[in-house]
């Protein structure tokens, strides 16, 4: 930032070339000004800037797959989200820290916070009593794999009404993917292809290169199972292809576990080995814990 801003205004310059660096897939070179923007925050003793440019740098680093500092950077957002004076800081901060802990498997820690920062939604907006948008997202991420589809259809159908009234391009395309999960889920392809659409399509115009891929893999595993396997592959290469050119590990072992699935289906359980050793490699590296267990159901199923 050009040296006439005011230190608050900088801070929000780095924050702002950060995030949009990010969205562009532009990973590695986003965090030079979300390190900058937390070291002068801190600094001025600023908390609430603090507190936010802490919760970038977890979410930046998650994504590309440093699951440790993530949460890391998540439990110092929280930390400086509570010496702050924000609300909606103290509530955001929790829900970094638990997608971070639930990627890393702790998902008993990360339903907790989840919690308490949904108590702090509804203490904050009375008439917006669940997680929405982005925070939603994540907690509906949680609630599919414990198999409570149900209960994210109802949740993403009401929040859905909130954010197109209210938000932007990215948040109503993550409710359309949450829904279009939780009818696949359930067993409801039908359902489920008119929101996967709608995410895909909705996260292009977004330009939410970070986001892009988790759309692609839902659609991807949803043309898998109406055996339209050119359709699955091409989500899965565009996928990968995002993934692989931004370094975003995390989406680089989805894919390639989707990849597994798809080569089963079709048949090739020597191309479907493959791409399985693909994604326990990055499992292993990344401590993406979360998916020990579709790795070993995959193992099971190759063995058989």
């Amino acid at each position: 930032p050009v040296s006439a801003l005011g230190e608050a205004d900088r801070g929000f310059v780095l924050n702002a070339a950060g995030f949009r660096l990010r969205a562009l897939g532009r990973l590695a070179e986003a965090a030079e000004p979300f390190h900058a923007a937390l070291e002068a925050a801190v600094a001025r003793e600023n908390w609430v800037n603090a507190a936010a440019a802490a919760s970038n740098l977890s979410e930046l680093h998650l994504t590309m797959g440093g699951i440790g500092k993530a949460v890391d950077f998540a439990r110092q957002g929280v930390t400086h989200a509570d010496d702050g004076d924000d609300a909606f800081q103290r509530m955001v901060n929790r829900i970094t820290l638990a997608d971070a802990l639930h990627q890393a498997g702790e998902t008993a820690e990360a339903e907790e916070l989840f919690g308490a920062a949904e108590a702090m939604q509804k203490e904050r907006q009375p008439d917006l009593p669940l997680l929405y948008a982005v925070q939603g997202f994540r907690y509906c991420d949680l609630l599919l794999e414990q198999g409570r589809f149900d209960e994210v259809r109802e949740r993403a159908s009401r929040t859905l009404e909130w954010v197109t009234e209210q938000l932007g391009l990215l948040d109503i395309a993550l409710e359309h993917l949450s829904l279009g999960r939780a009818h696949l889920a359930a067993g409801d392809p039908d359902d489920a292809a008119g929101h996967l659409d709608d995410a895909v399509e909705g996260l292009r115009r977004a330009g939410q290169q970070d986001e892009l891929p988790r759309g692609l893999l839902a659609r991807a595993a949803l043309h898998r199972l109406r055996d339209a396997f050119d359709a699955a592959r091409r989500d899965l290469d565009e996928a990968l292809t995002i993934a692989g050119r931004g370094g975003m590990r995390l989406n680089e072992a989805d894919a390639h576990l989707e990849y597994a699935r798809l080569h089963l289906a079709e048949g090739d359980g020597e191309a479907a080995r493959a791409s399985l050793a693909d994604a326990r490699k990055i499992v292993d590296e990344t401590g993406y814990r979360r998916r020990d267990g579709p790795v070993a159901e995959l193992d099971a199923r190759l063995a058989g």
